[in-house]
């Protein structure tokens, strides 16, 4: 009866080799470990005593499961990791039994390897769009499909620290469905969470305050709700907050002006009420502030206008027209965009121009930086040192061409650019490097000019490439 209680998670004739021996237990004891209830009868587990086999781990496979569920303990708790239809069950199952990656209790990616296992069974992962454990499931060659016996840190969607901490959890548009975990908070270096565009459900997590590293938070368009944790005002590294197009409720809390470092809040399409509070005029690196399309009201305060003579370059709101006065009362010269339930948008008089990507140049760096990261990881786009660095600072602030994130020349015209930061092309190259002053660039043949490297053309006119 319970035999097919999981088939598309644990496959019948797995090649992972067996590391853990299940017991026969008490059913009814309230601590008991219910292993056997969810695999057949003629399972491949082996039946012998757990105390003769030695593991590579140099402890028994009992010694081996008890030591690591009591890592796991603190995280979900004991009653969750003994519930066999809970994905904290599963999660612990697959580490012990099924992972080919045999982690021993003793290294140092215990906790971060069963997190990222359990956002896969708690958000859908058998029915994720890419790089799911299904082999049907489309899957690029430079990333590892999840449940894969790799390093975690080689999984799509997952880039890592020099360390081997997780530090990017993109999964963006996946397919992905279900409430986040809770455990989550327990990943210490992650810094950016990208699960935007899916079918989330449920709140965020009450402990999500516990990512100290956390700078950038994006869950727009999903369907979570509820009111936003507390803990989420305590974060101090966090510089886009993006929950936009959710059904969030609530007021929005002046606690929200004490998270100094944000330079994007994007609200838009919830369900908050109340009043904008004048503690958002605290944010000085604030430079775009979407929270039209609420249920809010009252006046835009002078504080937060003030934003405006510094970096605030998008302020939009429901001061629109219809009904009158409107939901938003925005003095002239403040808001940069207004919104009505019954018109839709508004231009207002000191609307900014769209720039050529239709869009903010903050929201074109960040989406740049979210493709650049699935190419060259974290660690290298953040150190100045590098190649990468330098070339993504040039796509983004330098190259005359503009390029846009959803640009399917993007990522090549970024390598390109990597590559000749790499081999120093302003100081090593004999021929049409991107300074004029230094070197030569035509065709010796017939003496006609050839496109130098960085230039405004097209990559796939600069020279030597075709």
């Amino acid at each position: 009866e319970n035999s097919t209680i999981f088939p598309s998670i644990f496959p019948t004739n797995s090649f992972l080799p067996t590391v853990s021996i299940i017991p026969s237990v008490d059913l009814s004891s309230e601590n008991s470990t219910i292993f056997p209830s969810i695999f057949p009868t003629n399972s491949f587990l082996p039946t012998s005593n757990p105390s003769q086999y030695i593991k590579t781990c140099n402890e028994t496979a009992e010694e081996r499961e008890n030591s690591i569920k009591n890592i796991l303990i603190p995280i979900s708790g004991s009653g969750k990791l003994n519930n066999f239809v809970s994905p904290q069950f599963q999660a612990f199952t697959w580490l012990l039994s099924f992972d080919g990656f045999n982690i021993c209790s003793d290294e140092p990616n215990v906790v971060q390897r069963y997190v990222v296992v359990l956002m896969y069974y708690a958000l859908g992962g058998v029915n994720w769009d890419r790089c799911s454990e299904l082999e049907s499931s489309p899957c690029d060659d430079k990333d590892e499909r999840y449940l894969s016996s790799e390093n975690e840190c080689t999984w799509f969607g997952i880039n890592c620290t020099l360390n081997d901490d997780i530090a990017v959890i993109n999964l963006a548009s996946n397919g992905l469905s279900g409430v986040i975990p809770e455990e989550i908070s327990a990943l210490a270096s992650l810094s950016k969470l990208y699960l935007n565009l899916n079918e989330l459900s449920g709140t965020l997590p009450p402990n999500i305050g516990n990512l100290r590293e956390l700078s950038s938070l994006q869950v727009q368009e999903n369907t979570l709700s509820g009111k936003l944790p507390e803990s989420i005002y305590t974060l101090e590294s966090l510089q886009v907050l993006n929950i936009g197009s959710n059904f969030f409720t609530g007021t929005i809390s002046p606690k929200l002006g004490d998270v100094t470092t944000l330079t994007i809040i994007d609200f838009q399409r919830n369900r908050f009420d109340g009043i904008v509070p004048e503690e958002l005029g605290q944010l000085d690196l604030l430079q775009s502030l979407f929270i039209q399309q609420n249920a809010l009201s009252g006046e835009i305060s002078e504080t937060i206008c003030a934003l405006r003579s510094n970096n605030l370059s998008d302020l939009e709101t429901d001061c629109g027209v219809p009904p009158n006065p409107p939901e938003i009362v925005c003095e002239e010269n403040c808001c940069t965009a207004c919104f009505s339930e019954f018109t839709g948008t508004t231009s207002s008089p000191t609307q900014a121009p769209l720039l050529p990507c239709n869009m903010t140049e903050v929201a074109r760096s960040s989406m740049i930086e979210e493709k650049l990261i699935l190419v060259s990881g974290l660690p290298p786009l953040l150190n100045p040192s590098t190649a990468q660095f330098a070339a993504k600072k040039w796509i983004i602030e330098d190259d005359d061409r503009y390029i846009c994130p959803d640009d399917p020349s993007l990522l090549q015209r970024y390598t390109m650019a990597t590559i000749y930061y790499e081999t120093d092309g302003d100081n090593n190259w004999l021929k049409c490097s991107a300074s004029q002053d230094t070197t030569p660039c035509e065709d010796e043949m017939i003496g006609l000019p050839l496109v130098r490297f960085l230039s405004l053309e097209s990559e796939c006119a600069w020279f030597g490439l075709t």
